[in-house]
């Protein structure tokens, strides 16, 4: 029975929260299932997830991001607090109630911050040896809103991959159109379409945005670099793996 009424708190205290407001006008009973009697015994127990109570606000933090709700595979260092279940949270690396809400929970310049769990081996073994992810927990969010074309993990996608030189690959080029030309001219596609608005002019030739397996990620409704790339991981850059095992051009595309 207490399962049950926690279950249906959670649902309605998140519901409840107002996604403009700063975390300081919330009341302790948005997050915590002891409300005004929390303390610091019982602060650990939250209405739901942390990364569920926290993507009320940050909306897009997950998308491309440090895995958060998964119990570390190696030694964490005190600094990093872990949930009631050892879990890694938002919390682990956030400063919930600091005087800068959000900020890093260990003073140190971010490749540092990486390295207090990460081994350097473990970035050195990756294609780009962790130039994408090692000083940053997420992909940027803060894009230009000037630049309507783009969601703003493209154009951070785009930063580096298009200014890199001749010699660099993997390189792209954005081409007319928002079509993005990649090295080689192997497979090009627009990036920036609205997917809902180009079904609607095709019906025929694009499955339901519905229908769409979760991986492949659609930021503010457009096709993205992400749509078809992995964006943070240990396999920055590789192909998005659906769970349909066909071609990644058929989960879009009705042919």
């Amino acid at each position: 029975m207490l399962i049950v009424a926690l279950l249906g708190y959670q649902a309605l205290s998140v519901a409840n929260i107002d996604s403009g407001d700063n975390i300081d006008a919330w009341g302790c009973d948005s997050c915590h299932a002891a409300g005004s009697a929390t303390n610091e015994r019982n602060a650990p127990l939250l209405v739901g997830s942390e990364e569920a109570l926290c993507t009320v606000c940050h909306k897009d933090a997950l998308i491309a991001s440090h895995p958060s709700g998964i119990v570390p595979s190696m030694d964490t260092p005190k600094a990093f607090s872990l949930s009631m279940r050892g879990a890694l949270t938002c919390s682990s690396c956030h400063d919930v109630h600091g005087e800068q809400h959000g900020s890093l929970t260990v003073a140190a310049d971010k490749k540092t911050y990486c390295l207090s769990c990460h081994e350097p081996v473990f970035f050195a073994n990756m294609a780009d040896s962790g130039s994408a992810i090692l000083d940053q927990g997420h992909l940027s969010l803060t894009g230009n809103d000037e630049n309507i074309a783009l969601d703003r993990f493209s154009e951070d996608c785009l930063q580096c991959h298009e200014n890199q030189g001749p010699e660099a690959t993997p390189q792209v080029v954005m081409g007319i159109n928002g079509v993005v030309q990649h090295a080689g001219g192997r497979v090009n596609h627009p990036v920036g379409i609205d997917y809902e608005a180009a079904a609607e002019i095709a019906l025929s030739s694009y499955v339901p945005i519905a229908a769409l397996a979760d991986s492949m990620v659609l930021p503010e409704g457009r096709v993205s670099c992400l749509s078809c790339h992995v964006g943070y991981s240990k396999t920055h850059g590789s192909i998005v793996e659906t769970p349909n095992n066909r071609e990644l051009c058929f989960e879009c595309h009705d042919l």
